[in-house]
């Protein structure tokens, strides 16, 4: 299959993942934890490099190389082309289970059951939709769970150029919906819009200095106030060759050392 390529701020998220999930097996592993790994829109597990060709290892060829492994995987996508492809990657292995359907379904109904608090088992999942494809139902009940902890993609170019509107009624309804899906409800949209102390010599809005900081700080307080995460860390702004910012890396978890990790992890890529 034609494999996807990827810029260097996807093979940072993917660096970010690795040196993640590597302490939070052993940290849970240590403390006899059983633990799992769901990647929720998992793709073939391989892509190309953009500048030079090279393949490059997906999230979960990554996660499937972290010492100590996980107790069991759970990879999902939607597109049956990528999940064969992943699948002969993997091979038959008895801790991993691939689904070949709607992410947000598999998660609702099969995947975040199987990890609670009261059960002693923990999971790390990785949320990298296509477009606006997840669904806040399925943040809500990773952050109600109490055992999962989640890295979630909130792709602010494609809400921009797609729901970046004054006026709801300009926005096509299929993004608009899409939107309220992601988000949860409508408040996005006053999120977006918040006033701007920065105007023009005409008295217009300056264009956006603060790269969408309002929006993704919402949505950040929505994972604490609605969806009941614990600790949220500072959104990481994922940027691309020209510097603009593609989308915030979002991590939220229910314990403080997690938080305490990612930070640091979050710190040294910010810096360079």
């Amino acid at each position: 299959m034609n494999l996807d390529e990827i810029g260097p701020w996807s093979e940072i998220k993917l660096d970010i993942l690795r040196d993640y999930a590597a302490p939070y097996s052993r940290i849970l592993k240590s403390n006899g934890f059983h633990h799992g790994y769901i990647d929720a829109f998992s793709g073939p597990g391989l892509h190309v490099r953009k500048a030079d060709g090279e393949e490059i290892m997906g999230s979960p060829l990554v996660a499937l190389g972290v010492e100590p492994p996980f107790d069991e995987y759970h990879f999902i996508d939607l597109d049956g082309e990528k999940v064969d492809f992943l699948r002969s990657q993997v091979g038959g292995r008895p801790d991993v289970t691939f689904y070949n359907a709607d992410s947000n379904q598999v998660m609702l109904e099969s995947v975040l059951p199987r990890f609670a608090y009261a059960k002693r088992n923990r999971a790390l999942c990785v949320l990298d939709p296509y477009a606006l494809t997840l669904d806040w139902r399925v943040v809500s009940a990773a952050g109600k769970s109490q055992a999962v902890e989640v890295f979630i993609n909130f792709p602010v170019m494609q809400m921009n150029r797609n729901c970046k509107k004054k006026d709801i009624s300009e926005i096509l309804p299929g993004e608009l919906n899409a939107m309220d899906r992601f988000w949860g409800d409508r408040s996005w949209h006053s999120a977006m819009f918040r006033p701007s102390a920065q105007t023009n010599l005409f008295g217009d809005e300056e264009l956006d200095k603060t790269e969408n900081r309002d929006l993704v700080n919402a949505y950040c307080k929505r994972l604490k106030e609605v969806a009941g995460f614990g600790f949220v860390a500072e959104p990481l702004a994922m940027r691309n060759s020209i510097n603009a910012v593609v989308y915030y890396l979002i991590f939220a978890g229910p314990n403080k050392t997690g938080w305490r990790i990612v930070q640091d992890i979050y710190r040294k890529y910010a810096s360079t």
